[in-house]
Parts: structure tokens; sequence; C-alpha cells
């Protein structure tokens, strides 16, 4: 497995978390992780993200910044 990092900052919105999954997806295969790793992480980040815009931000404005480092 190869050793990659990768960063994205969105504004904090639901229809913006695609750009996220992308990410997660992009830097995690491009590490050689296997597909359920790739799809364990997207789902974690995915969610992490959701509960911070959702529950966080609660409808104001706002960043969610992600950082993958494998």
């Amino acid at each position: 497995m190869t050793t990659s990092d990768a960063r994205l900052r969105i504004p904090a919105e639901l229809d913006r978390l695609a750009d996220l999954r992308r990410l997660v997806r992009d830097t995690t295969r491009a590490a050689g992780a296997s597909q359920d790793c790739v799809d364990d992480m997207c789902q974690a980040v995915d969610e992490a993200a959701t509960n911070a815009i959702v529950h966080g931000y609660a409808g104001g404005s706002g960043w969610v910044e992600v950082a993958v480092a494998i």
C-alpha cells in the first residue's frame, strides 16, 4: 500500500457531500486500500460530515474540512 495525503474544504451544505466522498474514495483507492475499506471510509466520513452539517450548523453557514492521510 502506498501513502497518500489529501485535504478538501467545502461549504457546510448537504449537496456538497459528494465532493468529500470523492476525495476519500480517490485517495484510499490510490493508496491501494481494499474496496471494503474504501466503502467503510466513505460511509464514515459521509456520516460524520452529515452530522456536523445537520446538527452542528443546524442550517447556518460554515465549512467542513476533511484531511485524508494514509
